[in-house]
């Protein structure tokens, strides 16, 4: 009868801890529409969209002819460059940089900016059970490195794979956590979320920085054969996240 019982209440117990509360203390990101939370809940509350049709400086017309027939090309475009980054700040050297991915540049410059909306020194997470996650999906810029300049194989795998991206974040703040990164497609940065919560409750992490990062920089490229916005486009599919430069 005792065992019953303490396996009762150990039972409840985790039920409990299962469902602790979690509170989001910091947000930043770069969407279509909005840079900030105050640009993004303006959006959302006068219900614009966000989505535009393709100026004609973002991709040349040898690229739109893979299109659909008879359809406008849209996305959803940043308004901020993605090419301006203080490799410095971040201890990054300027050999290295070159072959870093946007996304993982995003990522540094995003994660700075929610720790500051939350309050929290960056260097004070340093030694600390903080846990990264970052669900990400594709990576243009390494068929770009591959095609564009002189390859350094190991500086493009480590600047442009989605492990590494959590991984150098985790690194930069000196953070003990678990560092984890997800590629489930469309649901990379949801999947992202998921771990970061689960990682909370089950006191793995006692701060945890959830990351979603898409960029889709190029549409074609003539070396690789690689044009997955086009495809996707043509197959009457979105990607999503897909933050188009």
């Amino acid at each position: 009868m005792y065992e019953k019982i303490q396996i009762q209440q150990i039972g409840a117990a985790e039920n409990a801890y299962q469902n602790e509360p979690i509170a989001i203390v910091g947000l930043s990101f770069r969407l279509p529409g909005g840079n900030d939370t105050d640009e993004f809940w303006d959006l959302l509350i006068n219900g614009r969209d966000a989505i535009q049709q393709l100026p004609s400086f973002r991709w040349s017309q040898e690229h739109t002819c893979f299109a659909p027939k008879n359809k406008k090309m849209q996305a959803g475009f940043l308004s901020q460059p993605i090419d301006e980054f203080d490799a410095k700040f971040f201890g990054i050297s300027p050999k290295e940089v070159v072959y870093l991915d946007p996304q993982q540049r995003l990522l540094h410059e995003l994660t700075w900016e929610a720790l500051e909306d939350a309050a929290i020194d960056p260097l004070s997470l340093r030694g600390t059970n903080t846990g990264v996650f970052v669900g990400s999906w594709l990576s243009d810029y390494k068929d770009i490195a591959h095609s564009s300049f002189d390859v350094d194989f190991f500086r493009t795998y480590m600047g442009t794979s989605i492990a590494s991206g959590a991984a150098r974040l985790s690194y930069f703040l000196d953070t003990t956590g678990p560092s984890i990164a997800t590629e489930s497609g469309c649901s990379s940065a949801i999947v992202a979320v998921d771990m970061a919560c689960k990682s909370l409750r089950n006191h793995d992490s006692t701060l945890a920085i959830a990351c979603g990062v898409n960029l889709l920089i190029h549409p074609f490229d003539e070396n690789t054969l690689r044009y997955v916005t086009l495809a996707l486009s043509k197959g009457g599919l979105h990607a999503n996240p897909s933050f188009i430069f």
